[in-house]
């Protein structure tokens, strides 16, 4: 069935009846296959074989491969088509159709920005875009973590708005910088994301949110991918049934998930970007226990369990719960339970 592409609004297309017969006659004349042109510019055969019969039209950067690669002016297979001779002009402007081609990637780069806007050649260029306010990233990063550290959703929407007009300008920013960026910045909200999604499916992992990003084709959905994660985070601030703070509850689901791993108190406090002094004092008014004393009890609870629930060895399972020295793991659970590891599996267990 032919396929009519006259209904796509994109401008990047050009819309010319006499290209696609005009390039079939000049490869009879030049006695070049199609196949051999498309791969010579990077498209399949059947790209070439529909714009010929005019099932397509063709892209801007196919025009300019094409008559690149076959040594011809664009009046020659356009019939001097309006849209296509300004082209022609602006590329007169360069010393070859390759510069010319290589110049108008280089514009091409500011789709990213500006998906909506057409672009064309510099001698073709719209006004200037103007110029981001001086934004520090670094500054505004540290602000992004203090706001959530201390919940406050007015404050971190603050600083996301300033980055996101920074951003959306394109002021000589590669594309591959503003995805490496917004991917740190995803790395610092995070951890404040609930463990699942308004749905009820699991928040995808880092990595998955991470690759997503850099999929992103423009600035406005990398934009909108941030900001969906900034709303469910406030979602979780305006969330008061527990009275704990949002720092605390991180603390308690990340030893619950790493027991077995370091804990000490300066590793834990840059969980949560605060002080270690602070996330004690913190810790200690919410639960009415020291650090120190909630992972012991963490830890003895979970040794207990796996005394009780399983047939491992005593110093496999000190091991697990972050004791990997054997004596101490037993002394801590005697001066807890009041029986060591053995005795306390024999008379309350297996």
């Amino acid at each position: 069935m032919q396929k009519d592409n006259k209904d796509n609004n994109s401008n990047d297309i050009i819309y010319n009846s006499s290209f696609g017969r005009n390039l079939e006659k000049l490869l009879d004349q030049l006695d070049i296959k199609k196949v051999d042109l498309a791969k010579a510019i990077g498209v399949t055969k059947g790209t070439i074989t529909n714009i010929c019969k005019g099932y397509n039209y063709p892209h801007v950067s196919t025009v300019l491969k094409i008559c690149n690669y076959l040594n011809v002016d664009i009046d020659l297979l356009t019939d001097s088509d309006p849209k296509l001779k300004m082209l022609g002009e602006s590329a007169q402007a360069y010393s070859s159709l390759k510069e010319a081609f290589s110049a108008l990637e280089q514009q091409m780069e500011q789709r990213f920005w500006v998906p909506d806007e057409p672009i064309f050649l510099p001698s073709h260029d719209p006004e200037p875009m103007p110029q981001p306010e001086q934004v520090d990233d670094n500054q505004q990063l540290g602000l992004i973590r203090q706001a959530l550290s201390s919940v406050n959703p007015d404050k971190l929407q603050q600083s996301l708005d300033l980055l996101f007009a920074k951003y959306r300008l394109p002021a000589n920013q590669s594309q591959i910088y503003v995805k490496f960026f917004f991917s740190s910045l995803l790395t610092t909200l995070y951890p404040y994301l609930p463990s699942q999604t308004p749905d009820g499916t699991p928040t995808p992992t880092l990595d998955e949110l991470i690759s997503s990003l850099y999929l992103q084709r423009n600035i406005e959905n990398i934009i909108a991918q941030i900001q969906s994660c900034c709303d469910r985070i406030k979602e979780t601030f305006a969330v008061t049934q527990t009275g704990v703070r949002k720092e605390v509850l991180m603390i308690e689901h990340y030893i619950a998930q790493n027991y077995g791993k370091d804990l000490s108190i300066e590793h834990l406090a840059s969980v949560v970007y605060l002080t270690p002094d602070y996330l004690s004092r913190l810790f200690k008014k919410a639960t009415g226990k020291s650090l120190s004393q909630y992972i012991r009890q963490f830890r003895m609870e979970k040794a207990r369990e796996l005394l009780l629930g399983s047939e491992k060895k005593v110093i496999q399972i000190g091991s697990e719960v972050g004791y990997p020295n054997y004596s101490y793991f037993c002394q801590s659970f005697r001066e807890y339970f009041g029986n060591s590891p053995e005795k306390y599996r024999q008379e309350n267990g297996q």
